[in-house]
């Protein structure tokens, strides 16, 4: 029964930092969107300047556009970490079937950003054996 307790203890202290790492995440998902503004608005006044053949121009504004790539993908890699991690915290919550239930899909689409959520299929589109769950192979 301690070992038990002692596994319970770490596993909750585990679930805490993963949580917190999250909650940075999420933090730092605004910022990488403004910053992707910056870069488009950046970009697009430095191509209004290359139209004047001005080769430095030229090369700082390749210099911009891969940087812009970069934080794209970025961006792409923590909105997915954040969907996984929802998906992960959300996945046990009504019982201790792997994968989501149709409440915890609800609960997992109604904590994303309507833009987000609108990119996600009804339940029933999802759950393609019939299990009445979505795991991650679907």
């Amino acid at each position: 029964i301690k070992s038990v307790s002692t596994d319970g203890e770490l596993l909750g202290n585990s679930i805490s930092a993963f949580n917190s790492q999250v909650d940075m995440i999420m933090d730092n998902k605004s910022d990488l969107q403004s910053q992707i503004k910056a870069f488009e608005r950046l970009e697009n006044e430095l191509k209004q300047e290359s139209k004047s053949n001005n080769q430095e121009i030229i090369e700082f504004l390749k210099e911009v556009q891969k940087l812009f790539r970069e934080f794209k993908t970025l961006q792409t890699t923590v909105e997915k970490a954040n969907l996984l991690s929802l998906f992960y915290e959300l996945e046990f919550a009504d019982d201790d079937i792997e994968g989501l239930s149709k409440t915890e899909y609800d609960r997992f689409k109604g904590r994303l950003d309507r833009e987000t959520a609108k990119k996600f299929r009804d339940f029933d589109q999802l759950d393609i054996n019939n299990d009445k769950t979505i795991d991650m192979s679907e």
